[in-house]
């Protein structure tokens, strides 16, 4: 069992006694923690799982660790990051999952290869955040794994407040049934049947505050940024599949060798503004017709070897 101490902004935050439990899983349990922020579009659900990251990700000197660029909206850089090199309690973040992460057949591999990631970094103590609209678009190999399941309803605009309710969950492995239970509120009621005392569970109703505006700033800029390059792959794939059944769209196949060495002559052109190769950037090559050349599970792995090569050149 690994020894530490809870921060003071964990221990004197007025929903302490989830926050604690939840950091204690982690540092003390030698646990995982998954949270999904479920809701539709405008109710709060990325700004109030920012904050909670914010809250979360801190070390023993109560410092803070999580910034804007730690959310990720690909879900390769969020499983990149959960497999990566990172301390014990670190917060990874996906938000608007629901846009990856929903049931369709042409999603089920990918699917199955997050729930094995999950599966196998338990080792690690992360937490886990994401968001999506509603919950059941998750995969159950999914949700079995999810522990803290909050629903925003709301925004109190005069508070700044994010509302919503934080619901323990427990999931059937083989039917895939929620059961729900709270984590503090309870209401004691007569059963008048049996004269009897029985416990009733509610769950517990949330106001979740904003990150402050500067890091809200930072992290609009990147998220627009994000998706705009998502959308550009979207479309790429719609261009891609509108000639699938005649063979007529289809670029040229590539061996991972060819690709490789296609790339490393472009290399220049797959840098991003730091100079890192960017998947998105390789995502967008195409051939004279406009067909896109890579997917998106060989552009994650273009990206390594090639970083790779470059390191040990």
């Amino acid at each position: 069992m690994h020894k530490t101490t809870t921060p003071k902004l964990i221990k004197n935050h007025k929903y302490s006694a989830v926050l604690e439990t939840i950091w204690k899983e982690v540092h003390e349990n030698d646990g995982i923690v998954t949270i999904v922020f479920c809701g539709k579009r405008g109710k709060g659900k990325s700004l109030s799982m920012a904050e909670w990251a914010r809250i979360l990700d801190r070390n023993e000197s109560d410092k803070p660790r999580f910034k804007a660029s730690d959310i990720k909206l690909d879900p390769v850089e969020f499983l990149e990051g959960l497999v990566g090199n990172y301390p014990r309690g670190k917060v990874h973040c996906l938000d608007d999952a629901g846009l990856h992460m929903y049931k369709s057949d042409a999603l089920t591999d990918m699917l199955k290869k997050v729930s094995k990631i999950l599966q196998n970094i338990r080792y690690k103590h992360p937490i886990i955040l994401m968001s999506l609209p509603h919950f059941e678009q998750l995969m159950k190999d999914a949700r079995t794994m999810t522990d803290i399941y909050i629903e925003m309803y709301g925004i109190k605009k005069d508070l700044q407040l994010a509302l919503g309710t934080v619901q323990i969950l427990k999931i059937s492995p083989f039917s895939g049934e929620v059961f729900r239970y709270t984590i503090l509120q309870t209401d004691n009621k007569n059963n008048n049947k049996f004269g009897t005392l029985v416990k009733h569970w509610e769950p517990l109703p949330f106001g979740f505050n904003k990150p402050p505006q500067e890091f809200i700033k930072e992290y609009e800029t990147i998220k627009k940024k994000k998706l705009n390059e998502l959308n550009e792959k979207l479309v790429s794939s719609v261009k891609q599949s509108l000639g699938d059944e005649d063979g007529s769209n289809k670029a040229k196949r590539f061996t991972f060798g060819e690709a490789v060495e296609y790339c490393k002559i472009r290399i220049e052109q797959l840098k991003d503004s730091k100079g890192k190769i960017s998947k998105g950037k390789i995502l967008q090559l195409t051939d004279e017709k406009g067909r896109q050349l890579f997917g998106y599970n060989l552009a994650a792995e273009l990206k390594r070897e090639l970083h790779e090569q470059i390191t040990h050149t």
